[in-house]
């Protein structure tokens, strides 16, 4: 692996996060392979395959929350095998519904990429707790 290959796999871990905290949905799901995976089910959200899949999970998020921030750190690389590698991130994430109920995420990224067509994609993305959730506030009634 190059050191160019290395920072596209960076980049392509914070442009996830730059994507889905400005809700630009069409260029997060871009992100992931045709059949690449998101699963959130240790959160309760569920998990997406596909694109079509993590689009209208794009959508329902768009529906429901009015902030959202990813802090990311402790970015590690690993296993590379030609094509493909994996690597962990770490990310305290903090988001505000659209009912005003608030919560505050430590999220523990574990990672799949894969390198297609000459860049770099998520072929899975795990999320794990790393730290308990907090409800910062209730929805408004």
């Amino acid at each position: 692996m190059t050191i160019e290959d290395r920072m596209e796999i960076q980049d392509l871990v914070y442009k996830y996060a730059y994507y889905v905290d400005s809700f630009i949905f069409p260029e997060w799901v871009e992100l992931f392979a045709p059949e690449g995976t998101l699963d959130e089910s240790e959160f309760g959200m569920g998990k997406y395959d596909g694109h079509a899949a993590l689009a209208g999970y794009g959508d329902t998020m768009g529906g429901r929350v009015l902030h959202l921030v990813h802090l990311i750190t402790n970015h590690l690389v690993w296993d590379f095998k030609g094509d493909t590698a994996k690597g962990t991130s770490f990310a305290i994430v903090e988001s505000m519904q659209k009912t005003g109920a608030r919560a505050r995420y430590h999220v523990k990224y574990e990672d799949e990429y894969q390198k297609l067509n000459g860049r770099w994609v998520f072929s899975k993305r795990m999320l794990r707790k790393s730290f308990p959730p907090e409800i910062l506030s209730a929805p408004n009634v």
